[in-house]
């Protein structure tokens, strides 16, 4: 299996998180699983280019560093807990009786799409065709469509 050469500091810092986030032993699993998840949108040049042992460009790594780390952030998001202890991602706190309000899944289900999209657009140049439909379906409309329907008005 191709691996992005990409320490698990690298990946929270990419994706802005806490470097304290890094004991979690799932960061290197997900991040293998991201490889070859979003290895699958980019061209078959581009991942070997990555996961290779020549030298490339610096952009074109950096790129890749930050498509891939979205990418592994966002599969995390269904495994990982950030202040909760298993319980989920915290949306808000509050001082009053110590109020503490969960993110919903579909909350997080948006969140997750929204890092797959970030993902996509940072590998665009790199993307196959596939990875360009994917890209495509999920810049599509967002939320329901609502119509106007007017009534005549009697005067």
């Amino acid at each position: 299996m191709p691996v992005l050469p990409m320490s698990v500091e690298k990946i929270l810092e990419v994706c802005n998180l806490p470097q304290q986030m890094k004991v979690n032993a799932l960061w290197v699993s997900m991040h293998q699983a991201a490889i070859v998840q979003a290895g699958e949108y980019v061209t078959d040049e581009y991942l070997a280019d990555l996961t290779g042992e020549a030298v490339i460009d610096a952009a074109k790594q950096t790129l890749g560093e930050i498509g891939f780390g979205l990418y592994t952030y966002n599969l995390m998001m269904s495994v990982m807990n950030l202040h909760t202890i298993g319980k989920g991602f915290v949306q808000k706190t509050g001082i009053e009786d110590n109020a503490t309000e969960l993110l919903k899944i579909t909350d997080v289900n948006s969140y997750r799409k929204s890092l797959r999209q970030q993902s996509l657009e940072t590998l665009k140049a790199y993307l196959n065709e596939y990875g360009k439909q994917e890209l495509k379906r999920l810049q599509g409309r967002h939320g329901l469509g609502v119509s106007m329907i007017t009534a005549p008005v009697d005067e």
